[in-house]
């Protein structure tokens, strides 16, 4: 899905933050979206920690952001569940991203919502991501 999106944005410069325990750029601004791609796709899953920073991320995300003189800005943001491991509170970075003109879209992934079935340990909390995004002036998007 991210590889597909990324493969569509031409004439974008587009770059990779992953988060975990901590954030980190995979990749930087680039407008070469076949090589973004092959990053994408070669990522592993937990390779910066199991937890789930999405406030870091998104604070590295905004410092790099910052600094751009494009007339537009957007983080896109692939979640599969709440912050939990952030040293930044996640609504504060969606209210930055609002100050800074950056809009954020949350992209929510997983089975089911963490509302509808509590009990399930790959249901995603869509909400958070949601609320982060809402701050920002930009939206949620669930992906099943």
């Amino acid at each position: 899905m991210a590889t597909n999106l990324v493969l569509r944005r031409g004439g974008d410069r587009v770059g990779l933050v992953v988060f975990a325990d901590h954030p980190y750029f995979a990749a930087p601004l680039t407008l070469d979206m076949p090589a973004l791609a092959r990053t994408i796709d070669h990522a592993t899953f937990g390779i910066s920690g199991n937890a789930t920073a999405i406030a870091d991320g998104l604070g590295l995300t905004l410092r790099r952001l910052s600094r751009s003189e494009a007339k537009s800005r957007v983080i896109v943001l692939l979640s599969d569940g709440a912050d939990n491991a952030s040293t930044v509170v996640p609504a504060e970075a969606g209210a930055l991203a609002a100050r800074l003109g950056v809009r954020i879209y949350a992209i929510a992934l997983g089975p089911h919502d963490l509302a509808t079935h509590p009990d399930d340990p790959d249901a995603v909390d869509a909400e958070a991501p949601g609320r982060i995004a809402r701050a920002s002036g930009g939206a949620l998007f669930r992906v099943r």
